[in-house]
């Protein structure tokens, strides 16, 4: 699809300099590639509804995870790395934002939480935070 939420956000994300400069460019769709870099972030769409009915037009509302893995400071890297993605997402409205080949027009993104989780069978160990966003979005234009 040409107008992807998905794109939208990792595009919002890209331009937030105070997650760039943690985390560069590696900021990725659904999933991590086979040898990471961290610390990373994967914003994956958790689930969706479609419009109610053809008079909505192209509004969906969505919920996009954003996940931090990282391997720093017992955690709390992964910690501050999602507070940061919070601030550039959390209370966006009214944005027109690139997406693919085409636009996505958000209406409102909304925090709707995190919570916290490591793999400790790995070496550095890996520490995430899981924070997902429901985003209302138009997808038609």
């Amino acid at each position: 699809m040409s107008n992807d939420v998905e794109y939208a956000i990792i595009t919002k994300l890209l331009a937030y300099t105070d997650l760039t400069t943690l985390v560069s460019t590696r900021i990725y769709r659904n999933t991590l590639p086979a040898s990471p870099t961290y610390p990373a972030v994967v914003v994956s769409e958790i689930s969706d509804s479609p419009p109610a009915d053809s008079s909505t037009g192209g509004w969906v509302s969505t919920r996009i995870q954003c996940s931090v893995f990282s391997t720093g400071t017992g955690g709390g890297e992964a910690g501050k790395i999602s507070r940061i993605v919070r601030d550039a997402l959390h209370r966006t409205v009214n944005t027109l934002l690139t997406a693919g080949t085409g636009k996505v027009f958000i209406q409102s993104i909304k925090d709707g939480g995190s919570r916290p989780d490591q793999n400790t069978d790995l070496i550095p160990v890996l520490y995430m935070r899981h924070r997902d966003f429901i985003v209302l979005y138009d997808y038609k234009l």
